[in-house]
């Protein structure tokens, strides 16, 4: 008589749950691509960890990514290592920082980066080497940023580091006024509009 045979039973989860990863957080993923040499991933990692999103904020390891990346010639990458050392949140920044700013946003500005330009302008002033400032901001404004034509008719209104001179005032504030550059990060267009109605004179509302 012939045994009755049981056909074997194969336990689905038990041989899948050895093959079963978890699913790549965006912070694994873009981690995976910045450590294969990706300078746009390096950036991305370096923003999340100076933003603390999808890991836990870390300033340095934020400058650590941001410095691989810029290295490669990220320009934004550049201009987040300058300031990383100096900012308008970061005035009291020490000789040495402003130094290392200035290295790295001229790094980003000679790729064209606006906001470097000006940046680097700005931490020039600080430095007072005011004519150097004033080509990268001369440069930034007929790029079209209207931060930079603000910034121009500024010092020329104000004399900081130049001869006081109502038409160059009113030259840049009309530039700054017609640019289209977005005002988020920095708004200038309300401090020109006020520096030109204050350059002009009542013949100049005319002609």
């Amino acid at each position: 008589m012939e045994s009755s045979q049981v056909a074997p039973t194969l336990d689905t989860k038990k041989v899948w749950s050895g093959y079963q990863t978890k699913e790549e957080t965006l912070f694994e993923k873009t981690l995976r691509k910045a450590k294969s040499g990706d300078d746009i991933a390096q950036l991305k990692i370096g923003l999340m960890y100076l933003f603390g999103e999808g890991v836990s904020q870390n300033q340095s390891s934020a400058k650590e990514w941001f410095r691989k990346s810029a290295i490669q010639g990220n320009s934004e990458a550049n201009f987040n290592m300058g300031a990383m050392y100096f900012n308008n949140s970061n005035i009291n920044a020490s000789s040495e920082d402003k130094k290392n700013a200035i290295f790295w946003y001229t790094r980003a500005a000679e790729k064209g980066h606006l906001r470097a330009m000006n940046n680097l302008a700005l931490t020039l002033i600080m430095n007072n080497k005011i004519k150097d400032a004033l080509l990268w901001l001369e440069m930034s404004a007929k790029k079209g940023s209207g931060y930079a034509a603000y910034l121009l008719a500024d010092m020329y209104d104000k004399g900081i580091g130049v001869k006081k001179s109502s038409d160059k005032v009113k030259y840049w504030s009309k530039k700054a006024l017609a640019s289209k550059e977005s005002e988020d990060l920095m708004p200038y267009k309300l401090q020109s509009k006020e520096l030109l109605e204050r350059n002009q004179s009542f013949f100049d509302k005319f002609f």
